[in-house]
C-alpha cells in the first residue's frame, strides 16, 4: 500500500502518440484515484538525452551505461524530492530493452533503499496490453481490438480526438 503514487508520463515524442495525448489519457484514466499524481518525465527521466539507445532500433553494449545514468538521475534527483520508497514497473514481454532496464532497476534500486515492484503485464484475450499493440491494431484499422484492450477513458479519448 502507498499513501501517494506518482505516475511519470514519458515526455519524449516519437512513440506514435503525442506526449500531450499520452498525458491526457493517463490523467483521464487515473482521475478517480485520489492518491495518484501524474507527472511528466521532462528531459531527465528516460529521455533521449539521458538514455539515447532506448529510442533507437539498433542497440549495443552502451545500453547498460545509459540504464545506469538514467537510474542515477532518478535516485539522485527524483527520489529525495518526492520521497520515493517504491518504484513500480510492468513486466515487459514485448521489449528486450525495457526488460533489461527493469533488470538494472532490480539490481540498483535496493542499493538506494528503494523497493522495485514488478507487476505482471495485464493481458486481455491473450494479448499483452501495450501501446505497441494499440498502435498495431490502429494501423490495421482494427478498432474493435483497440476497444477490447484499453480502458474506456482511453478509447473515448482516442475516438474524440480522431486518433482512431
Amino acid at each position: 500500500s502507498c499513501d501517494r503514487i506518482f505516475i511519470f508520463v514519458l515526455s519524449e515524442e516519437g512513440s506514435g502518440f503525442s506526449f500531450k495525448d499520452r498525458l491526457e489519457m493517463v490523467k483521464a484514466g487515473t482521475a478517480h484515484l485520489s492518491n495518484v499524481t501524474v507527472l511528466t518525465t521532462g528531459p531527465y527521466l528516460i529521455s533521449s538525452a539521458t538514455f539515447p539507445t532506448y529510442f533507437l532500433k539498433e542497440r549495443d553494449l552502451a545500453n547498460r551505461v545509459f540504464c545506469e545514468v538514467d537510474i542515477e538521475i532518478f535516485t539522485k534527483f527524483f527520489v529525495p524530492r518526492l520521497n520515493i520508497t517504491k518504484r513500480f514497473v510492468g513486466t515487459e514481454p514485448l521489449s528486450a530493452m525495457t526488460e533489461k532496464y527493469n533488470e538494472e532497476l532490480k539490481n540498483k534500486l535496493p542499493l538506494h533503499n528503494i523497493d522495485l515492484i514488478e507487476i505482471p503485464r495485464k493481458e486481455k484475450n491473450g494479448t499483452a496490453i501495450s501501446a505497441s499493440a494499440v498502435r498495431d491494431f490502429i494501423s490495421k484499422g482494427d478498432i474493435e481490438s483497440v476497444k477490447k484492450i484499453v480502458p474506456n477513458t482511453t478509447f473515448e479519448y482516442l475516438k474524440n480526438n480522431n486518433l482512431i
